[in-house]
């Protein structure tokens, strides 16, 4: 299975876009609740994160899915829409 496929099963609700996953390492999904947690994997780690106090709380996590170790936030939008940032580090 392909990173956005992986992706895509991690989070149904949500619509996979990318341009060139494999050499920038990022792929987005758009359209998610804001209270979404990545399903069909190993949740290895998670925890909240802010830069500035005025911001919103922005959920993170360290998922096995297949044989990819991947690196998700999830961050509200302005329309109160979640979307998730795949952070993916290859060797």
């Amino acid at each position: 299975m392909n990173l956005q496929d992986t992706v895509a099963r991690m989070f149904p609700a949500g619509v996979v876009t990318a341009g060139d996953p494999e050499s920038c390492g990022f792929v987005e999904v758009h359209g998610l609740p804001c209270d979404t947690v990545p399903r069909h994997c190993s949740v290895l780690a998670s925890g909240q994160f802010q830069y500035v106090a005025a911001e919103h709380c922005q959920e993170s996590y360290l998922v096995k899915a297949e044989d990819l170790v991947l690196f998700v936030r999830i961050c509200p939008s302005r329309s109160g829409v979640g979307y998730a940032h795949v952070a993916v580090k290859s060797s």
